[in-house]
């Protein structure tokens, strides 16, 4: 597998073809999961679902192979070694709900985060920024970035957004 250490962002048209991105919409609104929607880190009103808790604790039994196979293209799509862990989320978005501009800090380790759109929000509201630069992505479309050193954030959201987030940390 080819190593990809380059900082500059790269997106991935169509990642997600539209049977799965629907899909992934039924799996963001099953009434199995809504007790595993816990706030985001940032503290600033989004949701995050772990997906790898989520099928360890068979609460995705109904859609394992589909959520299983569709980690596993979003891992091959990192193009670097995840062994030294990897994450898997589905992020919501609600009314109001942001991210302020960050980095995600690692200590030995470097960061790499694809993060495909799954549902715009209303109106041009949750935009991506990374670099202080607009990202735009359309349902479906996915961007690899580092977040450990690209700063990064996501403007305030009206209506609904909906992200799935897939991350590793590989040995730089």
């Amino acid at each position: 597998m080819a190593e990809r250490h380059d900082t500059a962002p790269r997106g991935l048209h169509r990642f997600l073809d539209e049977p799965d991105r629907q899909h992934w919409l039924s799996v963001a609104q099953s009434t199995e999961l809504v007790e595993r929607w816990v706030p985001g880190r940032q503290g600033s009103g989004y949701l995050k679902l772990d997906l790898l808790e989520a099928l360890a604790e068979s609460a995705l039994d109904a859609d394992r192979s589909f959520v299983q196979d569709q980690l596993a293209s979003a891992r091959a799509g990192h193009c670097v070694d995840s062994s030294n862990g990897w994450d898997a989320y589905l992020l919501r978005y609600g009314d109001g709900a942001y991210v302020p501009d960050h980095r995600d800090p690692t200590t030995e380790f470097s960061h790499l985060r694809l993060n495909a759109l799954l549902q715009e929000a209303s109106g041009g509201t949750g935009v991506l920024y990374l670099n202080g630069e607009a990202f735009e992505l359309a349902c479906g479309d996915a961007v690899l970035f580092r977040p450990d050193v690209i700063p990064h954030r996501v403007s305030r959201v009206e209506g609904e957004r909906l992200v799935l987030s897939v991350g590793c940390v590989f040995t730089p």
